[in-house]
């Protein structure tokens, strides 16, 4: 199954946007802890504190390098689509949704006094990620394989 090219144009255009979140996310988090503001959350509410901060933006950095070149790679038709890769981001990104809906499931309900499950700012960031995802391996499955099932 190939898309058109317009619809790739509108995979890569939620991706653009999905990432522009992500990038929202890393932003607001670097202004409340540097200099923060009243407008926007407590550093604290997009922060789990399970990770050490100066850790966490670096691998925060890496995923917005990734996710760039994912969009921009399907934005100017220079990735070519590839099974393994579409299967892969299929497994990973079905298994990330599905961890982050259990833990805002328990967040909501049984450990709603714990800070890591409780806390639904940086959990809906791990949806936006799960979701570029899942947005990436769909671009992927357009590849004509000839795979075995």
């Amino acid at each position: 199954m190939y898309t058109t090219p317009l619809a790739n144009k509108s995979l890569a255009l939620l991706l653009w946007a999905l990432l522009a979140l992500f990038c929202f996310r890393v932003m607001a988090q670097l202004i409340q802890f540097f200099y923060p503001l009243a407008f926007l959350p407590s550093f604290t509410s997009w922060h789990s504190g399970k990770m050490p901060y100066g850790f966490l933006v670096l691998v925060q950095l890496v995923i917005i390098y990734y996710c760039y070149n994912a969009a921009s790679g399907i934005h100017r038709a220079t990735t070519k689509p590839n099974r393994m890769l579409a299967k892969f981001l299929l497994g990973l990104g079905s298994l990330y949704l599905l961890t982050m809906i259990f833990r805002v499931s328990l967040g909501l309900t049984l450990l709603a006094e714990n800070r890591w499950f409780s806390n639904h700012i940086p959990t809906f960031f791990h949806f936006v990620l799960a979701t570029f995802m899942l947005v990436t391996s769909s671009y992927h499955f357009q590849s004509p394989g000839k795979e075995k099932a």
